[in-house]
């Protein structure tokens, strides 16, 4: 099944006949026990299928997964233009889906959204998100050379492996804060699953090592062409949060994990 991001900023209400309107991110609900509502959703750089210019390149087809299974598991997949500057255009990608989550949706399909750019797209990047990043080619068919975002000067990441330079970029890949450290706690070559923590207790703690002095998360990872691709995270002990989203993953790799964070001690 495809995960993806939620976007807050993008909550889209529904109104419901005779049950008021319900909206994500406010307090006020419908009294409807039935009610749902959507929002907008981002997507990660796997989930993008392909760019490529049309229209002697001013516009855009981008082409990315999108959840499938029952009527109304997605619409309104939608490119938007956020920068335009001489060396990259900056892309959002959002696709509308049930909230709080999309767990009727258990397939995927293939979709295109157009966007028509304000001139010639020529030797510019396309960055969408921070999700991937495609650069010209001869063709109308774009390169992909990143799945982090950020320009395609940098060089691509290798594929993912059971390497500290495979983990470290994968920690980087959950936004940890200044200070962070890892600890790869299980590796099989196509998932991981990486303890990511930082200080939380007296000066000079080092992460993860730190114990009960260190605010630690369990991260959980499939493997992709360009690294590590995250899958969701945990403070709970086992397997429970990763098999709601990836049944698939081994059970062997988190069936021992402890529970994490703050209130693992009295759990």
């Amino acid at each position: 099944m495809v995960r993806f991001r939620v976007l807050a900023v993008a909550v889209l209400p529904l109104a419901l006949a005779g049950c008021g309107i319900v909206q994500a991110g406010l307090l006020a609900v419908s009294p409807s026990p039935t009610a749902t509502y959507r929002v907008a959703y981002g997507f990660s750089g796997d989930q993008i299928v392909s760019v490529s210019v049309a229209d002697s390149g001013r516009i855009l087809a981008i082409a990315a997964q999108v959840p499938a299974g029952r009527d109304g598991c997605a619409s309104g997949l939608k490119a938007t233009l956020n920068e335009w500057t001489p060396t990259w255009a900056n892309i959002t990608l959002t696709v509308e889906s049930w909230a709080p989550g999309m767990d009727a949706c258990r397939s995927d399909q293939v979709e295109t959204a157009d966007l028509s750019l304000p001139s010639q797209l020529g030797i510019r990047d396309v960055i969408i998100d921070s999700a991937g990043t495609f650069a010209p080619t001869n063709g109308t068919l774009m390169r992909r050379c990143s799945d982090m975002g950020g320009a395609c000067t940098f060089p691509p990441l290798p594929p993912a492996s059971c390497s500290e330079s495979s983990y470290s970029t994968a920690m980087f890949a959950t936004d940890p804060p200044q200070g962070a450290d890892s600890t790869a706690v299980g590796c099989d070559g196509h998932w991981l699953v990486l303890d990511v923590g930082w200080p939380g207790g007296p000066s000079g703690c080092d992460g993860p090592s730190c114990g009960q002095n260190s605010t630690v998360t369990h991260w959980f990872f499939r493997a992709g062409p360009h690294g590590w691709i995250v899958i969701t995270d945990s403070l709970t002990a086992g397997c429970t949060r990763i098999h709601q989203v990836a049944p698939q993953f081994p059970t062997a790799l988190c069936a021992r994990l402890p529970a994490v964070g703050p209130d693992a001690s009295t759990s």
